[in-house]
């Protein structure tokens, strides 16, 4: 199953397949000695919240989060992260919903709900809303909205890598 390794859980053994990166970047992964069929194993990856730690047969790297974005693997399973969390382009699919009350009813009333799946679009030029296609419609959300949506990783467009909550 392809993922994105800033999905990637501790622990997690995967295997590099593609980069979404300019010249400049995949120059810093190839000093690093990442290339497409390397093997690497995530170490520490605290989703959005600083660099992902790997390793690279004997030896340990740190990554940063952006680049970490922009790594295609192939992992044995999909993660489990947060909508606000996903990148333009991706397909996710509904796992959960924390939402509680009157926005969970909303949300369930526009056809959020688990097993749903649904490509993430684009967000407004100051990153909130966002819009995503659910079914045969585009739907806007609030990024506050989207945090109570825990989602999948279905499938990946190879040509955006921009995440929803860092737009600007």
């Amino acid at each position: 199953m392809l993922n994105r390794l800033c999905y990637c859980g501790n622990g997690e053994k995967v295997k590099v397949t593609n980069f979404q990166a300019g010249p400049g970047a995949r120059s810093n992964l190839k000093s690093y000695g990442i290339k497409v069929g390397s093997e690497i194993t995530v170490i520490k990856n605290e989703l959005e919240k600083g660099p992902v730690f790997i390793s690279l047969g004997e030896e340990i790297i740190e990554l940063g989060l952006e680049i970490s974005k922009k790594i295609i693997v192939e992992a044995e399973k999909s993660t489990e992260f947060r909508l606000d969390q996903a990148l333009i382009g991706d397909t996710v699919e509904i796992s959960k919903m924390t939402a509680r009350g009157e926005i969970r009813r909303r949300l369930m009333d526009m056809g959020i709900v688990k097993g749903t799946c649904m490509k993430i679009l684009r967000v407004a030029p100051l990153g909130d809303p966002v819009e995503l296609k659910v079914s045969n419609f585009n739907l806007s959300l609030r990024l506050n909205e989207a945090e109570t949506i825990m989602v999948k990783l279905i499938d990946i467009d190879n040509e955006s890598v921009v995440p929803l909550n860092n737009a600007v």
